[in-house]
């Protein structure tokens, strides 16, 4: 048991040597991204939300 444990956690060290990170850059500009699309997502669905509430409410009043 302990020997599979072994070789499992030397296969996962191999892994990670292959991985490449992002640079401090990339991940700056990435979550930038990240946050402009997200406040400009909530806008749009806020504005949809905001023109059907107006819309139901208008049309109850009538």
């Amino acid at each position: 048991m302990v020997k599979k444990i072994k070789t499992y956690l030397a296969g996962v060290v191999e892994e990670l040597k292959k991985v490449s990170f992002p640079s401090k850059e990339d991940t700056k500009q990435m979550t930038i991204l990240v946050i402009a699309l997200s406040t400009i997502m909530a806008l749009y669905v806020a504005g949809v939300d905001f023109g059907f509430s107006s819309f139901t409410k208008w049309l109850i009043s009538k």
